[in-house]
């Protein structure tokens, strides 16, 4: 089931890059970059990254390009362009760490955002070869990161009372690191999903549900039982919030 509602996402995706503004985001490519000159369309883009027999050498020229491009302006569908590159690598990433988490939606969404923070950061200026295998290796390792420091702070709440956990913050040790690490990252991503309310990219119904499952750590399916809405429809207005959170900066 949910591999044929990515199968449908993916679809989506593919048919958006056939919209005008998308066509005019290639045309001006084209014109400024060489590698893209031989390509008259997206779906030509997306059919030369899935080649097997492409090298990735072959490849890195349109990368730079796109994350470049991406890097000086992200309020802008260039993360719908690079979502479609990378899409069938970050499903493969997505079923190979099933092991990880067990809600299949909860992980699709969490390697998704993982992704777009590793290409917010990726920094170019560093080394420009074998971009395609770098920026999937730092989705790997940031993904991980990410639910290892989660497991180890919900070990520390199974494991001790409140108060001792705020003693616990004001020490030195690596169980400190990961409860202030945890609290500013929580911290900062409700100060991000306010500003994004504020600016009315979401709505407040679209802001409680982030703020659940991107804070508090719910399950779609879990918040859906807490208000007594349907897991479908919320699952959907997720998808749509976290889609336009996409095309936002910052």
């Amino acid at each position: 089931m949910a591999l044929t509602s990515r199968k449908r996402d993916l679809a989506r995706l593919e048919r958006e890059l056939r919209d005008v503004c998308y066509e005019e985001l290639l045309r001006s490519l084209r014109e400024r970059r060489q590698a893209f000159k031989p390509f008259s369309t997206w779906d030509d883009v997306l059919t030369f990254f899935r080649k097997r027999n492409v090298s990735e050498t072959e490849k890195n020229e349109l990368l730079q390009s796109l994350v470049e491009v991406y890097q000086a302006d992200r309020n802008n569908p260039w993360s719908t362009v690079l979502l479609a590159v990378f899409w069938l690598v970050l499903e493969s990433v997505h079923i190979q760490r099933r092991h990880w988490d067990a809600d299949d939606d909860e992980r699709w969404q969490k390697t998704i955002e993982i992704f777009l923070l590793v290409l917010r950061q990726f920094d170019l200026n560093r080394r420009k070869d074998r971009l395609l295998s770098r920026i999937v290796n730092n989705t790997v390792h940031n993904l991980h990161s990410a639910y290892r420091k989660g497991w180890r702070v919900q070990n520390l709440f199974e494991q001790k009372p409140l108060d001792e956990l705020i003693e616990l913050a004001g020490g030195r040790s690596e169980a400190a690191e990961d409860l202030i690490g945890w609290s500013d990252a929580r911290n900062a991503e409700l100060r991000r999903l306010k500003k994004h309310l504020k600016l009315k990219r979401i709505n407040e119904e679209d802001f409680n549900l982030l703020v659940a499952t991107r804070i508090h750590g719910l399950s779609v399916k879990d918040y859906a039982a807490k208000v007594g809405r349907s897991y479908q429809t919320l699952k959907k207005r997720r998808q749509r919030a976290e889609a336009r959170l996409r095309l936002s900066r910052g």
